[in-house]
């Protein structure tokens, strides 16, 4: 199950809007015009394995943001604004396997 919303130009998306989607594996928002996100946005993608937020605006993440993807082997964050990570942002992600942060100003 993979959902595909790269290069929309989205600039919001609703903290609802991937409720009832708990099967998906994969979901790529690169390259749009996301500068924040709402802590809620992923809650309940226990299955999601990726996750590509790369080439967007995003300067801060909420802390609970990423809490229960912990199926999560992939994140892509690079290419964003991102000037701090705190600690506790990828502590549910207890699978992950590989992160890209390059091209920030962290």
């Amino acid at each position: 199950h993979t959902v595909n919303l790269s290069t929309n130009s989205l600039t919001a998306i609703s903290p609802v809007v991937f409720q009832g989607s708990a099967q998906l594996r994969v979901l790529d928002l690169h390259d749009n015009r996301l500068a924040a996100l709402h802590w809620l946005t992923f809650r309940g993608l226990a299955q999601l394995t990726e996750l590509d937020l790369s080439l967007n605006a995003l300067s801060e993440l909420p802390s609970a943001l990423f809490q229960d993807l912990s199926s999560l082997q992939v994140l892509n964050l690079a290419g964003n604004r991102l000037s701090d990570l705190v600690a506790v942002l990828l502590q549910g992600c207890t699978s992950l396997q590989s992160l890209y942060l390059n091209d920030n100003v962290l």
